[in-house]
């Protein structure tokens, strides 16, 4: 993966930090992205730096922001990025009778929008390369759900259903390479 690019959400902590320092240690340079400003992401930006070399920060809300992620990354990367990964999201928890509907526009807007209009970014720049990876990153309760969860189980479904429409849609691409859509569920991985 030496000399990939690639664009990590939600990667100041957790699982996003620790797909990014993988992504690094294996030679990719690296977009960091979250809601923290510069400043309050300067401990997960220094310990990215130290499993790799060439690590961006781009500041971004992604109920509202996905717009300028994509000018900011297109600038630093006018012929776009090799690897997407979305990996940000967020939770509430609460009954659906009394789930606020503001709540619910920004769970759906971070975990199942923004991965949908970042594909449709990066993906006519993948295909002009003739090479590309797009990794969702889902939930266990992407396939069940709990007690209150509802909203959240929602857009975890949506990521799986998006992913595999993705794929399908690459499926008739005569690019082999571009073929590498997957859905993880962040259960089951450890860092």
């Amino acid at each position: 993966m030496e000399g990939k690019v690639a664009l990590v959400t939600g990667s100041t902590s957790g699982i996003g930090l620790g797909i990014a320092k993988e992504l690094l240690k294996n030679g990719c340079e690296v977009i960091l992205t979250g809601s923290r400003s510069k400043e309050n992401a300067t401990a997960a930006i220094n310990e990215a730096k130290a499993s790799g070399s060439v690590v961006h920060y781009i500041q971004c809300d992604l109920s509202c922001q996905v717009d300028t992620l994509c000018n900011e990354v297109d600038k630093i990367y006018p012929g776009g990025i090799d690897i997407l990964v979305n990996n940000a999201g967020i939770n509430f928890v609460k009954y659906i009778d009394e789930y606020p509907v503001e709540k619910w526009n920004e769970l759906i807007a971070i975990n199942l929008t923004a991965p949908f209009l970042l594909i449709r970014h990066c993906l006519p720049k993948m295909r002009n390369k003739r090479w590309g990876r797009i990794i969702n990153i889902s939930s266990v309760q992407g396939t069940i759900s709990a007690p209150g969860k509802a909203p959240y189980a929602t857009s975890k479904h949506g990521i799986i259903g998006l992913t595999k429409a993705s794929f399908f849609l690459l499926r008739s691409d005569l690019n082999q390479d571009l073929k590498k859509i997957s859905t993880f569920n962040n259960e089951h991985i450890l860092f």
